[in-house]
């Protein structure tokens, strides 16, 4: 795969954050989470683990409410690949960085949020990850 500019797929979703960035309030929440969602496609969990951080990173840096809401998709994906520590989210998300031959990279906005931001973001992803653990285990 490539990097997720490349991906035709993705390119509303690209173009819906650009109009984010140039004129914040010209689109929604609900817009960009209606978008994120028709942007992600059928793939096995481990696969889905990068392009769900690929997808994601960009809104949660344009719109840092959302994170916790869109954190969970990927770690959903994290525990459909059999884990069940939350350490995983940050160590999955900025693995990517390091991946040679990633499923799909993140494009510049990603990497900004998954290289300086993810990284502080450990309490909130263990109360996601502990949340969407106990959903799975209800």
């Amino acid at each position: 795969m490539s990097c997720i500019t490349e991906v035709a797929r993705a390119a509303p979703l690209l173009a819906l954050y650009e109009q984010a960035r140039l004129s914040p309030d010209a689109v929604t929440d609900q817009e960009l989470l209606e978008q994120i969602e028709r942007t992600y496609w059928p793939t096995n969990a481990f696969c889905a683990v990068q392009q769900i951080f690929c997808i994601i990173a960009p809104a949660c840096l344009l719109r840092p409410r959302l994170t916790r809401e869109l954190l969970r998709a990927p770690i959903e994906a994290i525990i459909a690949c059999g884990v069940e520590d939350s350490a995983a989210v940050i160590k999955v998300g900025t693995y990517l960085l390091a991946d040679k031959e990633p499923y799909v990279s993140p494009d510049q906005h990603g990497i900004a949020w998954l290289q300086n931001v993810l990284p502080t973001l450990g309490v909130l992803a263990d109360e996601v990850f502990a949340d969407v653990l106990r959903e799975c285990h209800e």
